[in-house]
């Protein structure tokens, strides 16, 4: 284990399931594809507080591998790798003075940002602050990592951790 302040995980490499498999060679024919973005969004009221919010989003990462998986070519065979790094795309976005539909158009192309499953994360969480007591959550994962139920999943987990902490 290197001594570089962050905890370090064995990367372990398993096949792709049937799903996977054809979600890679669509990924591999088109890489710039947003198609297979998955997001939810939601609305969040009252006093937020960024870094619970931040810490309890890495927690949600470190507690399931498939957030942290990368995908790969290994002998003419895709691999999937669960990474050792927890990493994950979070952004705060000021969206306070723009209208409501340009913020509703905002969080789309926002969604819409192609994800690299050869270098991940697979999920990246915005929070578009409308003022200070309400911001609007937006979760995009790929589907290779999971479905809208899936995405329903980590919510409910995320804010049991929030409340928590």
């Amino acid at each position: 284990m290197a001594d570089n302040g962050k905890k370090e995980y064995l990367e372990t490499s398993y096949p792709l399931s049937s799903n996977q498999k054809a979600l890679w060679w669509i990924y591999k024919l088109s890489p710039n594809s947003s198609a297979y973005n998955v997001y939810t969004t939601t609305q969040i009221n009252g006093d937020l507080n960024l870094q619970r919010w931040e810490e309890s989003w890495a927690e949600i990462v470190h507690k399931y591998p498939i957030l942290r998986t990368t995908y790969h070519m290994d002998h003419a065979e895709p691999i999937q790798t669960i990474t050792a790094s927890s990493a994950i795309h979070l952004q705060v976005i000021d969206s306070s003075q723009i209208r409501e539909e340009d913020r509703k158009q905002q969080i789309l192309q926002t969604a819409k940002h192609p994800f690299n499953l050869t270098n991940g994360p697979l999920i990246r969480v915005y929070l578009f602050q409308v003022s200070p007591q309400v911001a609007i959550q937006l979760v995009v994962i790929h589907e290779i990592a999971g479905e809208l139920r899936s995405l329903g999943i980590l919510l409910r987990d995320f804010f049991k951790v929030y409340a928590q902490k």
